[in-house]
Formats: structure tokens, sequence, C-alpha cells
């Protein structure tokens, strides 16, 4: 028994271990993150550092100083953050001034020149220089820094700072004793504001050529959220992004450019190319350096990421220069890119992929260190998708494109079909033109699908700059359009009634046509899943589209088994005529043998005028959503 009991014992102790070992490496990886190169945008309203641990509780040990509590609107005044006794040591903090009880907003700017490059700034709630934070992780005794008071309206501030000592003892969110009373003066100059610049010539020259052709013949993404769309081209102090990335098809070229409002000519941007939307296992291009010429260069990001860098590797692989350049403290960087493989991660520009954009202060040979901010696309792009991300993309092209596709399939091509099978013995009398009733219907539909098919595939073929596959959509675009053109040739050869080839000629035809019709209405409904078309944002229910589309097939269905027993009826009830059953026999109906007029005239017209009815509404609905104005988004950053 007590050799049981240890056989016991030690089983726990095996299947406890991994447990303790997989908690302490946890425990350990964890940390090892934190903002040791200084505190992202993104802690701005929590000031909490990302250490795990909770915050100290007991008395602060440090201390805030100020230079003077009563300022005018633009004046400067000093603040020093240091220990109380001297002794304590800190490597990291965070600094804002606020508006008490006001959580979302920093206000004043700043200084971005700091005493031995010891703090950086940030842009906290989409703020220039409205925060301050550490650079590296080094002991620091104090440190002081100039901060500028806004001149918006005769008001009270607080001082709000965090302070870490070690990555498990740090003070936050406390609050200097003293307010800062600010009185407006009416006589100091506005400063520029926020992503405003004081541009030269050939600045503007460059930011103009950067937005120009933004949603028309490139793409372009950038932070914050709808700087792209805030761009004023003739204004002389325009409002830029902070970071921006633009992509281009142009020929056989693929074309990226890197733009970012820098402030400092040793830092970078970067933009990664990612298969989701987190760093990790990744291509990454980035542009940066020190001086007045940037280096490009290829980078990764591995699969075991280090968020405090990003490993150089094959610098030049599937990238090729065009322009670099830091203008007035802006850094632009023009490259071509090809599809490439580096370290098992494969990159193809057609394929959908997440774009990673990322600036920081620190750049080097060896890699790129942490960003200072940062920020993912939100949905994925290919290299012909001509989009502004986070605007309201300019799509009229695509919404035409699948505005005709939807009328030719749904209602031409369905309606034709429709007309073909069940009515070749209605309205016997009726000749437009000298043709068949039945027989015209059916050409005009059927000729209306193939020329709105055409300029359907035109007007995508201009949009997008030429034919790319990258989804499903696009495959069976191709087939179709293919099917349809065959079509209308073999209608063109269609033989004499009561020849030897009529017979092999109807198979072929149904045969072709049906396809067609699948294929066509399938493609409308792979639609759904394209970030061009947005057609998930209708209701609550995301698949709404598909709801409606799978509707309509149900009753196309439906009607065409219920004038399959009609024309079964329809037969049987006259006198001549050969074929009996041939409605219910697959493949192309056969013809009745009789000449006249077959019972139930107005059954068919009312079942063909409720079967218009429902096709034409169902098709509209469509149309209406393709077309409809995009609901607005919330602002993420407000």
């Amino acid at each position: 028994m007590k050799n049981l009991n240890q056989v016991c014992r030690m089983g726990k102790v095996r299947r406890t271990l991994p447990i303790v070992l997989a908690f302490t490496l946890v425990h350990a990886i964890s940390t090892v993150n934190g903002f040791g190169g200084g505190a992202p945008n993104g802690v701005c309203k929590t000031m909490l550092p990302g250490h795990g641990s909770s915050p100290q509780t007991g008395p602060n040990p440090y201390k805030v100083e100020i230079s003077k509590s009563s300022l005018m609107g633009q004046e400067v005044m000093d603040i020093t953050i240091s220990s109380k006794t001297g002794s304590d040591d800190f490597v990291g903090f965070l600094l804002q001034v606020r508006k008490p009880g006001d959580n979302n907003k920093a206000y004043g700017s700043f200084n971005e020149v700091i005493e031995n490059d010891l703090g950086q700034t940030l842009e906290c709630f989409d703020i220039a220089n409205s925060g301050v934070t550490h650079k590296n992780n080094k002991p620091k005794k104090s440190i002081t820094v100039q901060w500028t008071a806004p001149n918006d309206e005769d008001a009270e501030y607080e001082i709000l700072y965090s302070v870490v000592k070690s990555y498990n003892e740090y003070w936050t969110h406390h609050t200097h004793e003293q307010k800062l009373v600010v009185k407006r003066d009416p006589n100091a100059a506005a400063p520029p504001a926020g992503g405003l610049i004081s541009a030269s010539d050939e600045l503007l020259k460059r930011w103009r050529e950067v937005y120009g052709g933004c949603g028309d013949n490139k793409g372009c993404f950038g932070m914050p959220n709808k700087c792209i769309e805030n761009f004023d081209a003739s204004s002389d102090n325009p409002t830029v992004c902070k970071m921006m990335v633009t992509w281009e098809k142009k020929g056989s070229e693929n074309r990226y450019q890197l733009t970012a409002n820098m402030r400092s000519q040793n830092g970078y941007v970067a933009v990664g190319f990612s298969d989701d939307d987190k760093m990790g296992k990744d291509s990454v291009v980035g542009c940066g350096g020190s001086g007045q010429t940037p280096t490009i260069m290829r980078y990764i990001n591995p699969s075991s990421y280090d968020p405090n860098e990003v490993h150089k590797a094959a610098p030049k692989l599937g990238i090729e220069d065009i322009d670099k350049a830091y203008t007035d403290g802006n850094l632009f960087c023009s490259f071509r890119q090809d599809n490439h493989k580096i370290n098992d991660i494969e990159f193809d520009v057609d394929k959908p992929h997440y774009l990673l954009l990322a600036i920081g202060s620190s750049h080097s040979d060896g890699g790129l260190h942490q960003h200072s901010d940062k920020g993912p696309s939100p949905q994925t792009i290919v290299i012909t998708d001509n989009i502004i991300i986070g605007a309201s993309p300019n799509t009229w092209l695509v919404q035409l494109h699948g505005g005709l596709m939807v009328i030719a399939w749904l209602l031409c091509a369905s309606t034709g079909m429709f007309v073909a099978r069940y009515y070749k013995q209605t309205h016997v009398e009726v000749m437009p033109c000298g043709k068949a009733f039945w027989f015209s219907l059916h050409v005009f539909c059927m000729a209306s699908t193939a020329f709105l098919t055409i300029c359907g595939s035109i007007i995508i073929l201009i949009k997008k700059k030429g034919l790319y596959f990258t989804d499903v959509h696009q495959y069976l675009g191709v087939i179709v359009v293919g099917l349809a053109i065959c079509q209308v040739f073999i209608a063109f050869l269609r033989p004499h009634p009561n020849t030897p080839k009529r017979p092999l000629f109807n198979w072929v035809h149904w045969g072709i046509g049906n396809s067609a019709h699948i294929v066509g209405i399938t493609c409308i409904g792979f639609a759904v899943e394209l970030s061009l078309a947005d057609l998930k944002r209708f209701g609550n229910d995301e698949n709404t589209w598909v709801w409606i589309l799978l509707g309509l097939v149900l009753f196309h269905v439906l009607m065409h088994v219920i004038m399959s027993v009609h024309t079964l009826w329809s037969d049987k009830q006259m006198s001549e005529g050969q074929n009996k059953k041939r409605a219910m026999v697959p493949g192309p109906m056969k013809p009745s043998g009789a000449s006249s007029e077959a019972p139930g005239t107005v059954f068919r017209d009312f079942m063909l005028g409720l079967y218009l009815l429902i096709m034409a509404a169902g098709a509209i609905t469509l149309v209406a959503l393709i077309a409809w104005p995009k609901k607005k988004e919330e602002d993420p950053t407000a």
C-alpha cells in the first residue's frame, strides 16, 4: 500500500509538473513585454504599462515640480519628474495634462526636444505632442520637459503622471496637487494644430503627389482615422496623416509608397504584410535611418515575435527603390515589390492580406526597434483594390458592374429561359416582327443578358485595370462571360426545325444556357465576400444578400415545378400532339406536335406576370442593396 501511495503521488507530480512549467514559462514570457522604448499612444487613456502586474498602492516616492502654475495661452513652462528622496531612480514615465474629470482628451503640447534625448512625445487621443514618455529603460534621476499651454479658453488643468521604477514596481495615474490656471491670450498667434504643417513648396508638391489618386487609381491607408479624407490639396497648410501607405498596379509593376510625419531624422515608417491583423510571421518593408537619405529594406517579424525588434532579413528581397527623401520633417519612400518568399513566409500581391503600419523613433541597420505607434488595416486588400481604407470608397463602377450582372442573370436570363420552356403554345396568334410571341420575348431577354454581361465585364476590367484572379467570384465571372458569348454564337448557327441536327442543337443550347445561368447566379452569391462590394452591412444579419438571393432561386424552382405540372395537364387536354409527358422529361422540352393554342392561357399569363413581378422586385432589391449608401461608422479614435 505504501508503494502504491508513492506511485500515485509520483503520478500526480508528473501530471502537475507540465502545468507548473507551462505557467512558469508564460509568466517568464510576460515579464519581457512592457514598453522599454516608451509607452505607445494606445495607453494614454489608462496610463498603465503593459506589465501584467498591479500598480503600487503605497506612497508614491516620486514627485512632479512645475516652474509656474499660472500661465497665458501659448506660454511655456517646465515640468520635472524626480525622486522625493533623490535616491529612487526610475526607468519609465508617462505624462499628460488634462482638464479635471476629462479622461478623453489631453491638452497643450510638449516640446519634442527633451534633455539628453531621454524622452519622446506621444499623440494621445490623436493630438500631436499631447503626451510625453521615456525613450529607453535606462535608470533616470530626473527629467524635465517643456509644456506649451493651449490658447482656446480660460480654464484649469491638472498634470497626470505614471512612473515605473522596475518591471513589477510602478505608480500610475497620479495627479499633481497644484492645478494649472491658463488665461487665454487674445494677442497670441494661433499655432498649427494636430497634423497641420507649415509646408514648403517642395513638401506641398510631394504631399499632393502622395494623396492624389487615392481611391481612383491607387489604394491608400493612413492613420489617424480619416486623415486621408481630411487632406485638402488646395491648402498651403494641409492636415496630413501621421503615417500612410499607398499601393498601385501600374502595368506589370506593383508600386508602394510609405510616408510619415516624423519630426526626427532618426526614425522609421514600416508596413507589414500579414494574413491576419496581428504582428508575427510577417514580411515587412521599412524605411528610415539617420540623415537626409533614408534606406528602404526588407525585414521580418518572426513567428516568435519580439515586440522590441523587427529583424532585418534579405534586405532587398523582392523590392526595388524608386524614390526616398526626408523633406522638412517628413519621410517619403517609394518602391516596387514583387511576390517573394522569406523564412517560409510567402507574400503574393494578388492574395488578400492585411497591412500593418508602424512608426518608431529608433532605426538601425540591424532592425526596427519598438514602435511608438501602430495600427492594422481593418480589412484585407490586394494590389488592385483602389480604395481608401477607413473612408467611403469610390465604388460606383463596382456598383454599376454588380447592378448590371444582377439584372442580366436574375431577371433577363431567368425570364428568357422560363418563357422558352413553357410559352411556345401561348398567344400563338401574336407574331411580333413575324416571329412567335415566345421567341421574340426569349431573344430579347437573352440578347439583353449577353449585352449587359459584356458591359458589366468591361466596366469591372476598367475599374480593376486588368484581369486578376484573387477569389472564386473572378473565376466564375470569367466562366459565365465565356459561356454567354459562346451561347450567342451557337444561337446564330441554329438549324431549322425538323432537320437532323436540330436535336443536337437543342441539347447543346439547353446545356450551355443552363450552365451559364447556374454559374451566373452562383457568381452573384459569391459577391458577398468581396470587400469592395461591401454587401455584409445590412441589418443585423450579415447574410441578408444571400437570403434574398436564395429566396429568389427557390421561387424560380417552385415556378418551374408548377409550370411543368400545368404543361403536363395542358398536353393531356389537347387531342393533337404526341409528346404528352414531355414536361416531365429532363433536358430541352420536346415540341408538343400541336400548333394550336394550348388550354390554360389565362393561368399561364397570370403565372408569367407573377414570375416577372417577383423576379423584378428581387433584382431591384439586390441592386438597391448594391447602391445603398454605406452606413456611417463610428470613429474608433473618438
